[in-house]
């Protein structure tokens, strides 16, 4: 039988105090699968009463907004709990199409994305209901939702991981400085979840994603974007012969620019930690063999002609990642897409039999890129999952050593550190690669997910 889940004091708490509303707003700082979602909505019927005991008729023509960053989050997240927390007999009309239930009280609850702020504006709102705050935009509060609580005193509940974001950290000191008008309520995956599922999230995620994610802990990021990369860790001599298989599949990743053109080349392998001292490893390992790197005045037929110069003896498969978006033909010119130029190449050279090409229909989100890096380089068990010779790969070790988040930003990276604009291109080739096979994220979203050509390798934990 699998393990049971446990049950936070603080969700007791949680649950008391929207019951028996005192103070308008809440803040819910928890981790991932551990309830604070779950709660809000078996508690949605209980706000509404509560304003139809005390408003009666004005309720009519108002509006209860929930909202996630976007319109596709909203509806995956809440449409099904929200139908399910609502009695029948308080239904007048349910609009599948448009995400809205209209209430025999006159008023109406709406699903909306956050991704366009004025969708709660103009109405005679009686509260809002924000999930995954942390990914909504810098100054969505006070410029669209506290204006439109304002005339009806409405009331608000913000929830999500507490990972790195101007809007959860303004949420963060409101709450602390105004205790009379907020609650603040926290608790960590940790304490719900079985410890089985703990260590599958410990293997796939480095340690301040689980801190983030898991624990629903603040952890300040800002700096370095590749922080699981350790010189000392990390840096091997890789030679040719004793870490390249000729049989086995051979993994190449795209990031398509002019200047520079790159390429990343690798080999996942099982490392055994009794052969290495003071290293243990995850259960596969990515073999960092090689890199393309044309400084000036490249495109992708020369990048891709490179890669088959210097690998073009294997007999093995060849597996093909990269940007999904193609470099939007910035680097084709005339002769069709960079995709379809290095599937012409490959194919005419390998073979059709031995390529795969695992390509996303859209890149994601580039902390989720991130964060599958940091993870595959060193998870939250201590364990290495990335090897690379800095003889080998100078310029990849460079973008994991110096790539930085934008000063005065905390989640977007700087094309440009030091006045370098040759950076992050070659972190990002590979980062493709990590973020389709061992992507750390939760509930993704349909469209994100699968590839063009192939089928997706097998993936550790989602």
């Amino acid at each position: 039988m699998p393990d049971k889940l446990r049950y936070h004091p603080e969700q007791d708490r949680l649950i008391k105090a929207i019951k028996n509303r005192r103070k308008r707003f809440f803040l819910i700082q928890a981790g991932r699968r551990s309830g604070k979602t779950d709660i809000p909505a078996k508690c949605f019927k209980d706000l509404i009463h509560q304003d139809y005991q005390r408003h009666g008729l004005h309720l009519k023509d108002g509006f209860y907004y929930i909202t996630a960053p976007t319109f596709t989050q909203v509806k995956r997240i809440w449409w099904s709990r929200l139908k399910a927390a609502i009695p029948k007999s308080w239904k007048k009309k349910e609009l599948e199409g448009a995400l809205e239930i209209h209430l025999i009280f006159g008023c109406t609850i709406v699903l909306v994305g956050l991704d366009e702020p004025k969708r709660i504006e103009g109405s005679k709102c009686f509260g809002v209901l924000a999930d995954e705050w942390a990914d909504c935009k810098s100054g969505i509060y006070t410029q669209n939702v506290l204006p439109a609580l304002a005339d009806t005193e409405g009331w608000g509940i913000f929830m999500g991981v507490p990972r790195p974001s101007i809007e959860y950290e303004l949420l963060q000191r409101l709450a602390r400085e105004n205790p009379d008008v907020w609650h603040h309520f926290k608790w960590s995956a940790e304490d719900i979840l079985p410890e089985s599922e703990l260590e599958i999230m410990r293997s796939s995620m480095d340690q301040i994603t689980y801190d983030i994610e898991i624990r629903g802990v603040q952890t300040d990021v800002q700096g370095r974007v590749y922080y699981s990369y350790q010189e000392d860790t990390h840096d091997f001599e890789i030679k040719k012969d004793e870490y390249y298989s000729p049989n086995e599949p051979l993994i190449f990743c795209f990031d398509f620019n002019v200047s520079p053109g790159v390429a990343v080349i690798l080999q996942e392998k099982i490392l055994y930690d009794d052969d290495y001292d003071e290293v243990r490893f995850q259960s596969t390992v990515d073999v960092i063999l090689g890199e393309i790197w044309v400084p000036v005045n490249s495109n992708t037929e020369i990048i891709v002609g490179e890669v088959i110069n210097q690998w073009g003896d294997h007999d093995g498969d060849i597996h093909v990642y990269g940007d999904a978006s193609g470099g939007s033909d910035k680097t084709s010119a005339t002769t069709g897409s960079d995709w379809k130029i290095i599937s012409n190449a490959l194919n005419r050279y390998y073979g059709t039999e031995k390529i795969n090409m695992y390509i996303k229909r859209g890149n994601t989100a580039v902390s989720d890129r991130v964060n599958a890096t940091n993870s595959r380089i060193l998870n939250a068990n201590k364990e290495v999952g990335v090897i690379l010779d800095p003889k080998n790969n100078p310029r990849l070790k460079r973008d994991l050593k110096l790539v930085q988040y934008l000063e005065g930003t905390l989640r977007k990276i700087n094309p440009k550190a030091g006045g370098d604009t040759t950076l992050t291109h070659i972190s990002d080739a590979i980062g493709y690669y990590w973020d389709y096979k061992f992507p750390v994220r939760f509930d993704l979203e349909e469209e994100s997910t699968g590839g063009r050509v192939g089928r997706p390798p097998s993936q550790r934990y989602r």
